[in-house]
């Protein structure tokens, strides 16, 4: 596992582990860096790396993931300029952004 995967599975995987299930599953395909797979379908919320099928995948880079998270730019701008996707259920999307919010 490269070194920005490995930073993006910690900082997720930390961020959910205290709360509820999110009742979803989330493949976040980060496509210079790897997979973070998120199932919150059981009785907590489990992060790996994955590939598996989800509800919903967003894919797009490392760097526009950083990004966001920083607070530098939003997931919606992104998505308006073409720099992330959204396959699935965009209320999934909504839902899983304020869940790893830090």
């Amino acid at each position: 596992m490269n070194e920005l995967l490995a930073k993006s599975t910690e900082k997720i995987s930390s961020r959910v582990a205290e709360k509820p299930p999110f009742g979803h599953t989330v493949k976040l395909n980060m496509t210079d860096a790897g997979i973070v797979y998120l199932d919150g379908t059981g009785d907590k919320n489990v992060v790996s790396n994955d590939d598996k099928d989800a509800e919903l995948v967003i894919t797009t880079t490392w760097a526009v993931m950083h990004a966001i998270d920083q607070g530098e730019t939003d997931a919606f701008s992104q998505y308006m300029m073409g720099k992330l996707t959204i396959d699935g259920d965009q209320s999934i999307a909504v839902a899983f952004g304020s869940l790893i919010e830090g």
